[in-house]
């Protein structure tokens, strides 16, 4: 049960850093019995599945937080498949809204993100199954890479030496078939070229005239397919042009200018383009494996879905020219330019890997139970078998969380929710990608790049799952540069994010669980202190630290059916204890299920030593959820530029990261405990008013004015808001109304002028 263990680089030249890291994979599978069944509750003490009740949970932001809004069925009607970029600056707004309900101004984070972010959470506390792990097949290319690359040799082997074996040609299709109809080769008509095509100088084609070519270095630069004629003189193409102005003819192929984006400025490495000859009509054609096919559909990058290619097939166009290499009269690898992906194949294997295939057996089977699918359900594929064995609903309920109050206002630009001026254009999320498998896989050799593991090596597993570093963030760490967004529009989005200190408020509610599955659901959402959750989108960023409290809320089933109303009220008979859990009956859930956990572990042979939180896994798992004190940002962002990535260096353990920051004197105390824990026990406040309450009172100078509303204090001295503008409130300040109390929030009364 022992998988390759990660070994940390010790050469300073070779760390990386990343945004996010791992925690390392469980030695094995914690597994349990099918769920109760679920058609009665289990009320009696003997009972394994008899707790049933609810968490009170109160959370608040640390750091800005952004979910996207859902679309309304109009929007979707209209505008559902468009992209982000294609959209009219008014329609992106819409789209760029945080999730609300009913309320603009009062955003709400969806239950749906709450429950997976606590499953994730159980999965990894849990010693569960590794799942879902993707299974999109890992295509690779090397040419950048040094004589040192790993993947230089298995690239070589497919390709040639320097490309020699790819050959140019024509997409076909005979009998719902894709074909390739090779080219002629350019030496057929003069040219000086031994391959299956012409390269053509980027700084030539700038003089030749060609009507809508861009150089690599244009702005706005993308990939063209021109058809062109030409001339051949000495040997060479001596000029250029459109179909018809010359005897030859063919199609210039002009592919990425391997330019990231925000690079204005930057030249592109590349300096030359391809010219593909017309057919050659002796030629056989030669059939695409349809393996082949289907492992490049299935691996479309967003750069292979836009124009010129197919959104939904690439560079697989009846047509269109194509490069590729040929296997016995078949065709394995193409693609759109003579440096194209090639698949990484498995150890021994013909078939391409995924991640998924580099996660253990054992760690993967289907058929086991494990902790996080008993408590939050699960759906298998029908060779599961039958009823519960193959699907079972969970017994967690998630609702959304919903805003009440933020004395700094809510939004991160200090305007109306409803305001165009309260979206900001995030930095581009860009980084490296599982493909990136110095980051994404256990390396054994860290500081020897030639000997790094990759998808294709057999002795090497994935790091594990994936989570983010918490790190302080401020507006100008998340607002991309202006100039770039105009430079590379299509490349950007808009948000709309809430600052840190806005509190939110969610209940899970639960039926028929065990101790030890309570004591997981409380385990991960009751943190240790300074210890926190991620939450929505933009986590690289530094978005979505938040802090969550539960309060614990036990219903005694038998209790609400054995009488209507609770004794000496006329209130109805619901069960609940009138007080939540203290801290020792939540301390004896948690050690419960750490207990289960351990005791399960050394049956299955697992080498256990001392406590829970002692195990190396579940270390980690505290080192990325640590806020205070956290590494610099340096430690934990991706360095400028990715050349720093070309050199393949490692991505040390998180206890590796944290013991350098503390070395270094590199760790930021930014978060204040004792306020989060005061923001976190905060109640509502106790008011002489209710919702629908109408008071005669004069309008005072305001407290403060922000987020589109206007603080005051009543004449009783109770705290309220209007949601006006300031010019608004100037007219109707210090003049008497008759205010209607609309609901009591956190924050006061939320007050409107009645008459």
């Amino acid at each position: 049960m022992s998988w390759p263990k990660h070994q940390d680089p010790t050469d300073p030249e070779r760390i990386a850093h990343a945004p996010y890291n791992f925690v390392p994979l469980p030695e094995a599978v914690v597994k349990v019995e099918l769920p109760p069944d679920q058609d009665r509750y289990y009320t009696n003490a003997s009972d394994t599945y008899n707790y049933t009740g609810y968490l009170d949970c109160t959370l608040v932001t640390l750091t800005p937080l952004y979910t996207r809004c859902m679309m309304t069925t109009d929007f979707y009607k209209d505008h559902g498949g468009v992209p982000f970029y294609d959209l009219e600056p008014e329609q992106q707004n819409v789209r760029a809204k945080f999730f609300y309900l009913h309320d603009i101004e009062k955003p709400v984070i969806p239950g749906s993100s709450l429950r997976g972010m606590a499953r994730t959470l159980v999965q990894i506390a849990g010693y569960s199954k590794i799942s879902p792990v993707s299974k999109e097949k890992i295509f690779y290319r090397a040419v950048a890479g040094g004589n040192d690359d790993p993947l230089a040799d298995p690239y070589e082997v497919l390709l040639g030496k320097q490309g020699r074996k790819v050959k140019a040609g024509y997409l076909t299709r005979k009998d719902g078939r894709w074909q390739i109809q090779p080219a002629m080769k350019p030496e057929r008509i003069g040219l000086k070229d031994k391959g299956s095509y012409a390269k053509i100088k980027d700084d030539f084609l700038k003089h030749q005239g060609l009507p809508g070519f861009l150089s690599f270095n244009d702005m706005g630069y993308r990939p063209q397919y021109h058809p062109v004629s030409f001339s051949v003189t000495d040997g060479k193409v001596s000029q250029i042009g459109l179909p018809g102005e010359y005897s030859n003819r063919g199609v210039l192929v002009c592919a990425g200018n391997m330019l990231e984006t925000n690079s204005a400025g930057a030249n592109s490495p590349r300096t030359r383009h391809s010219l593909v000859m017309g057919k050659n009509e002796k030629a056989a054609p030669l059939n695409i494996d349809e393996n082949a096919i289907t492992e490049y559909l299935n691996s479309l990058t967003e750069f292979q879905r836009s124009a010129p290619f197919d959104e939904h097939k690439g560079c697989l166009i009846e047509g269109n020219p194509v490069f590729y290499v040929e296997e016995n009269g078949q065709v394995y690898s193409f693609g759109h330019s003579p440096n194209f992906r090639v698949p990484m194949r498995l150890f021994n294997r013909q078939e391409t890997a995924s991640p998924f295939d580099l996660v253990p057996e054992k760690l993967r089977r289907d058929n086991e139970i494990d902790l996080a699918e008993a408590i939050f359900g699960y759906v298998k594929d029908k060779s599961a078998g039958k009823g519960k064995a193959r699907a079972c609903a969970g017994r967690v309920f998630f609702s959304d969380a919903e805003y009440q109050s933020a004395s700094k206002g809510v939004w991160l630009t200090d305007r109306p929710g409803a305001s165009e001026a309260n979206i900001i254009t995030p930095n581009v999320l860009s980084g490296p990608k599982p493909t990136s498998f110095q980051l994404y896989l256990t390396q054994d050799n860290p500081d020897t790049p030639g000997q790094l593991q990759h998808y294709g090596s057999d002795k090497t597993v994935i790091r594990g799952h994936k989570l983010y570093w918490h790190k302080k963030t401020t507006r100008s760490d998340i607002e991309a540069d202006p100039q770039a967004v105009e430079d590379f529009p299509r490349q950007y989005t808009r948000i709309q994010p809430v600052k840190e200190g806005v509190i939110f408020k969610f209940k899970v509610h639960f039926e028929n669980l065990s101790a030890a599955e309570l004591g997981a659901l409380v385990w991960v959402l009751d943190l240790p202190a300074g210890h926190y959750h991620k939450l929505g989108m933009g986590k690289p960023l530094g978005l979505g630290s938040v802090a969550i409290k539960p309060r614990l809320f036990l219903n005694t089933r038998s209790k609400r059916y054995e009488q209507l109303f609770n004794s000496g009220n006329d209130e109805w008979q619901s069960g609940f204890s009138d007080h939540p859990a203290d801290d020792k009956e939540i301390s004896d859930l948690k050690e419960k299920f750490e207990k289960f956990i351990l005791e399960k572990l050394k049956d299955l042979g697992a080498s256990i030593t001392g406590q829970f939180k002692e195990q190396s896994r579940i270390q980690e798992l505290l080192n990325l959820l640590r806020c205070t004190p956290s590494p610099d940002r340096a430690l934990v962002d991706y360095p400028p530029g990715l050349e720093s990535f070309e050199d393949r260096p490692v991505l040390p353990t998180p206890q590796f990261i944290l013991k350098n920051a503390e070395k270094h004197q590199q760790r930021s105390e930014w978060v204040s405990v004792a306020q989060v824990e005061a923001a976190l026990a905060a109640e509502p406040p106790q008011l002489q008013y209710s919702a629908g309450d109408k008071i005669k009172s004069r309008i005072p100078e305001a407290d403060r004015i922000s987020g589109g509303k206007v603080y005051i204090r009543l004449e009783n001295g109770e705290p309220g808001f209007f949601k006006m503008t300031e010019p608004k409130f100037k007219q109707v300040k210090q003049r008497e109304f008759l205010l209607e109390i609309v609901e009591v929030t956190f924050e006061g009364y939320h007050l409107k002028i009645f008459r």
